[in-house]
């Protein structure tokens, strides 16, 4: 193969401006791949009907309470909608990509901060659809009447009946346990708002992606969203400059769907960096991702010599190496399995083969070289990686013995190793650490206890002071959603699965009362600093708590002593929500049909369709059939045929007590019936 060396300096940046041309402002009409309608506003980037009457203008914007409404759209080469208005020292851009092959509609929500004070933004989306839905479910499959979504939510569906030709949607809001997670509200299941509240520091963007998709009745709402999540990063449908500023979802290293813990180091270095792993090779030359170069990278090893001694890391388990600046910021390699190890970084045989041809990256002379993410990226299941305070973080080849100390509000824990998902060290200047168990508590304080020899796969045994602890991540350990147990909250964010070991004295305006583990519901501290218990049965009480402490008996029969002013709320684990029962087809609507009509004319389609089922027809709307088309289906499904009727022509059609009734809501005369 043919190389060159090219200098730093002669790699030109191909982050280039995008290519902009004016369009109008009436409707950008086209279809998916599953054959869906979208028609886009010009001026809104609103979707103003849909596929049957889908939407009655569907996801406009408003921020600060003021419509958007862009004067001078523009729109990329490729067709996607590019909207900007300045309001108000925000500027705020929307853009609208229709993506075909995911059948779905991407929006990018980019509001920019161009002063130079400190700015909280509300911004809001809101749909209405073109009819009442039969229920709003989340992607979990939970009844969902408004408010925030579930952790492990990343949007909701609008569920129409099988029977009904009008779409279901798909709503994608954000990731799984998104930290800016939209407040929903919901008006009879026809009119949704999504509301986003984003502080913005001076002289800087956030930026919204969400998605809508319609369906038909029936479909798999979680494996859909969480296609779409994987493939949002990898099919381009998001421009590489605003990844790094998306704040509801999470497209870092691993894509949009991947566990927190998969690879944080890594994620850390590509958020500093401004890159994105994606579905391409990246070599960075510079801090961000405007000067870089895109191809396919290859090489055999990277050399690294550094704290731990000099190890050869082979090229299939390379995700990234960053290039160091002096001998404080030694270069690093980050690897596929959550190991970082930094030092002199060598390697003789690393090409990225670009569209500039084949560049011979020197690892000492750039920024870094980000790999492509791979599915199977993340720490395995079966291990643990710790992160030391020289920066090296190293994968363990298996426990050590023993556990490790907590010390803070709440006393000494010794905390046994196999229990604890993570510890990470707080940042901002804060001290002490956080540690995560695997029951969900997660509480803050000081590491102690004595030293641990870590027996590690690349470097032999190290010993380990725990104030020398940086990060510790324990791969397949997920920890619990304390949201779906008992559990308490603390000041600071801490939490502690487990139930009141003891009843609680609570001080009320008629005299102690003593309060029962069993019967309590909830417990929320008031602003007076009195607490509001709710007791099963819908009794409530309010008082002030006599109990100096608190102790909280966990799952593994230990206890955690918690100072009473310390506790927050108390939550007590969710009953099972009723089953939502999935729409179905009603079975007159599935049965094959042969039909062959040279009219538009509803009645001559109505009276064909009743020879076929047997099924009784009305007509809700006369129309004259004084246009001739062919319409030709060959054993398909009834509502097939329907869906094919009203995708030209606005009809809707529903089975009514066993009568079919079909309605026109507008009747193209140009209209050509679908072969």
């Amino acid at each position: 193969m043919r190389r060159w060396w090219i200098p730093l300096l002669m790699i030109a940046p191909l982050g280039c401006a995008e290519q902009l041309v004016a369009t109008n402002g009436g409707r950008h009409e086209s279809s998916d791949a599953q054959g869906f309608r979208w028609d886009r506003n010009g001026q809104t980037g609103a979707i103003d009907d849909g596929t049957n009457d889908c939407f009655d203008s569907g996801l406009w914007l408003t921020v600060n309470g003021q419509q958007f409404q862009c004067q001078q759209p523009m729109m990329t080469a490729d067709g996607e909608l590019v909207l900007s208005l300045p309001m108000g020292g925000i500027t705020v851009t929307r853009r609208v990509r229709v993506l075909t092959d995911l059948a779905a509609v991407r929006w990018c929500e980019i509001i920019e901060n161009t002063t130079d004070q400190a700015a909280t933004v509300a911004v809001m989306v809101e749909a209405n659809l073109g009819g009442n839905a039969q229920a709003t479910v989340t992607t979990t499959g939970q009844a969902f009447g408004g408010g925030t979504l579930g952790a492990k939510d990343v949007g909701f569906v609008t569920q129409q009946p099988a029977n009904n030709s009008r779409p279901s949607v798909l709503f994608v809001v954000q990731g799984p346990r998104s930290k800016n997670a939209p407040a929903i509200t919901i008006q009879q299941n026809r009119r949704y708002g999504m509301t986003w509240s984003l502080a913005l520091k001076p002289r800087s963007k956030a930026v919204l992606v969400h998605l809508a998709a319609q369906r038909r009745a029936g479909f798999d709402a979680a494996a859909d969203a969480a296609a779409l999540l994987k493939a949002l990063p990898r099919a381009g449908a998001i421009p590489r400059d605003l990844m790094r500023h998306v704040v509801n979802l999470r497209l870092g290293a691993g894509g949009a769907d991947a566990p927190v813990a998969d690879l944080p180091s890594l994620t850390r270095w590509c958020e500093r960096t401004g890159v994105e792993r994606v579905g391409e090779d990246l070599l960075v030359v510079a801090s961000g991702a405007e000067d870089h170069a895109i191809g396919v990278a290859s090489g055999s090893s990277v050399v690294v010599e550094g704290a731990h001694g000099r190890h050869q890391i082979a090229f299939e388990e390379i995700a990234a190496v960053a290039a160091g600046v002096d001998a404080f910021d030694p270069g690093a390699v980050y690897t596929r399995q959550g190991e970082v190890l930094r030092g002199r970084l060598a390697a003789a045989d690393l090409v990225l083969a670009s569209t500039a041809g084949a560049l011979a990256v020197d690892v000492r002379r750039v920024r870094g070289l980000a790999l492509r993410a791979a599915p199977d990226d993340g720490i395995p299941a079966d291990a643990v990686v710790v992160g030391l305070r020289d920066g090296d973080v190293l994968a363990l080849a298996r426990l050590p013995a023993g556990g490790i100390d907590l010390i803070g509000a709440f006393g000494r824990l010794t905390l046994p190793l196999p229990q604890v998902s993570s510890i990470e060290r707080l940042g901002d200047g804060a001290p002490g650490w956080r540690v995560v168990l695997r029951d969900g508590t997660s509480l803050r304080g000081m590491l102690g206890g004595p030293s641990l020899t870590l027996p590690t796969r690349r470097a032999g045994d190290v010993a380990c002071a725990p104030h020398e602890i940086v990060c510790w991540y324990q791969g397949g350990a997920r920890p619990a959603d304390t949201d779906a147990c008992d559990h308490a909250e603390l000041a600071g964010g801490d939490r502690v699965a487990g139930v009141f070991a003891a009843a609680l004295s609570l001080a009320t305006a008629s005299g102690d009362v003593g309060v029962e583990p069993a019967r309590m519901r909830s417990l929320e501290r008031e602003d007076d600093g009195e607490v509001a218990v709710e007791l099963a049965g819908d009794t409530r009480l309010s008082g002030r708590l006599r109990d100096e402490s608190i102790a909280i008996a966990r799952g593994d029969g230990s206890t955690v002593r918690v100072p009473a002013r310390l506790l927050v709320a108390w939550r007590v684990k969710p009953d099972e929500p009723e089953p939502v029962a999935a729409p179905t087809t009603d079975p007159r609507l599935e049965k094959p049909v042969t039909l062959s009509v040279e009219a538009v004319e509803l009645k001559v389609i109505g009276e064909s369709i009743a020879g076929l089922t047997g099924l009784p027809v009305e007509i809700a709307a006369d129309v004259d059939g004084t246009q001739t088309r062919t319409l030709s289906i060959s054993e398909r499904p009834l509502h097939e045929l329907l869906d094919l009727l009203v995708r030209d022509a606005q009809l809707s059609y529903r089975l009514d007590g066993g009568t079919l009734r079909i309605e026109a809501l507008k009747l193209d005369d140009e209209m050509e019936m679908p072969e």
